[in-house]
This record gives structure tokens, sequence and C-alpha cells, in this order.
């Protein structure tokens, strides 16, 4: 990679100027730092779990450049695996970004809930800021620290993440989303053996009507 790097100018102690380099190379340049910037962010939205995005470069394995780019867009300075596992889900079943406006729930079965030693919690942020959401009820996670939170008869449990509150037998489980696009982390601290090897994953959020 230095070595190519050589060919445009750029080494130890070379002070890199664009504008020294002829026109087709630096279109060329500009356009190749536009594709791929276009083909992380696509690979990124597509990923549900941080696994191999953080940690040394022999935990990242051989495509370390790109897992740790896409740990850097989705959440720079995250926790190694074994400290901590970040799941999400970047867009609905029609493959547009989530949208407050429409009313999602994130529903767990029974025995089915992240298995973790430390705790859990579930963030909202809005997009493309990716900041916390102001809100009515002043929640801005949701987890098993959350004071009365509600589990179904079943034993499941049921978290709904929409703008509109659910109503008074609902708002218990209610993580507030932005009247329009937003993200969600799942943050697992001290993840179980069937977090970490993928036997459990986050389920899919569901559309309510």
């Amino acid at each position: 990679m230095m070595d190519r790097f050589a060919r445009i100018g750029i080494g130890p102690g070379r002070p890199f100027d664009p504008n020294k380099l002829d026109p087709a190379t630096r279109k060329a340049i500009e356009e190749g730092g536009a594709a791929a910037a276009a083909n992380l962010r696509s690979r990124a939205l597509a990923q549900k779990s941080s696994k191999g995005f953080f940690g040394t470069r022999e935990e990242l394995g051989s495509d370390y450049l790109t897992f740790r780019s896409m740990g850097a867009m989705l959440g720079i300075y995250g926790n190694s695996s074994a400290e901590a596992l970040y799941a999400s889900q970047q867009t609905g079943s029609d493959g547009q970004v989530l949208d407050g406006r429409r009313r999602w729930v994130l529903r767990f079965p029974a025995g089915q809930l992240p298995p973790v030693s430390e705790f859990r919690s579930i963030t909202m942020y809005t997009l493309p800021q990716r900041l916390l959401v102001a809100n009515p009820i002043d929640r801005y996670s949701i987890g098993d620290r959350t004071k009365g939170l509600k589990l179904g008869a079943d034993g499941s449990l049921e978290i709904y993440l929409h703008h509109d509150n659910p109503g008074p037998d609902k708002v218990s489980n209610w993580l507030p989303a932005p009247a329009g696009p937003f993200f969600f982390v799942a943050r697992l601290y001290g993840p179980g053996a069937a977090a970490l090897s993928g036997q459990w994953q986050l389920p899919a959020l569901q559309e309510r009507r």
C-alpha cells in the first residue's frame, strides 16, 4: 500500500498537494474515493451485528480495513466483542430506512431475551445526525434496568419503536423515535456464548398496522 501511495506523492515527510497531480489522476482518485465510500456505506447498512468490527488486527482478520472502517462508520470506539456486542437493524423488510412515523415492534420470544452476564439496553438515535431523540417521557434507552418494563403473559418482551405514544397499556415498553428516519442500537454487555457464536441474533422488526 505504501508503494502505491508513493506513486501519487503520499509518503513519510512528503506533504501531499492534490493540485500537483495531473487532472486525469486527480479525477480518478476522487471517483475512486466516492465509489469506495458508497460501497462501504452499502455494506455497513446491511450489517446486523458488530461482531468483528472492534478489537486487534488479529481479531478482525484478513479483511481488517473493511471491518474496521465499518466499525468507525457505525460506532467508533466500540468495545471488543468479548466485552460488548452491538446489534441493530438498519432498514425495514422493504429495504427502506427505518422511519418513526411507522409503528415498529421489536419482539423477543419467551426465553430469547439477549443473553448477557452484565446488562442490555436499546438506544434510539436520529438520522442522519445519530443524536439522541428528544421525547415527552425523557426516555433515551430501554433495557433490563428500565423500571416498569412489562413482559407478556408467555414471557415474551415487546419494545415499541415509533414516534406516537402507543397508549397507557404499552407506554412502559415504548422507546420514542423521531417523526422521521431513525437508527437504534441494542447493546449486550458481557455477551453470552450464544450471541458471540451467532446462535442468538436480534429479532427482525415487525410493523404494527
